[in-house]
């Protein structure tokens, strides 16, 4: 399945007229980043590599994937992982928090405007930039 189909589920659901689809817009839009750099960085780099950096050599778990970005201390890359913790926090109060936060249609269209300014942001580093920095840092720490 193509990742931007869960974007595109995302600004449909924004769209509807309720608080479960605006909470639902919301996660899929996390969704979506999380699912491209699954595919594209984490699933480029070998096993080796991958369990070291994020602790599972199969899985890749959501505050793994944010701590194996940090640790590449590239500052494009930092501020990328630091808006995509930001998102994922969100994410998990349009999931978890039913009952004391709500969440409307401008907080949905909020959550895919940060989705779609970190797919600007990734692909203005690029791909081979994420997949390098992550393999130099595993060469820095396995040496």
């Amino acid at each position: 399945m193509n990742p931007n189909a869960i974007l595109t589920l995302a600004r449909t659901l924004a769209q509807g007229s309720s608080e479960v689809e605006y909470r639902c817009a919301i996660s899929r839009a996390y969704y979506h980043v999380y699912h491209v750099l699954k595919l594209q960085v984490f699933l480029s780099l070998n096993i080796i590599i991958r369990s070291a950096i994020f602790d599972d050599d199969k899985d890749l778990k959501h505050n793994s994937l944010i701590e194996g970005l940090e640790r590449t201390a590239d500052a494009q890359i930092l501020v990328f992982a630091k808006n995509l913790r930001d998102l994922k926090i969100f994410r998990a109060e349009a999931d978890y928090e039913i009952i004391n936060k709500a969440i409307n249609k401008a907080h949905a269209k909020n959550g895919i405007e940060q989705a779609e300014e970190l797919m600007i942001d990734y692909n203005s580093i690029g791909q081979q930039k994420f997949i390098r920095k992550l393999k130099d840092y595993y060469r820095k720490t396995s040496a």
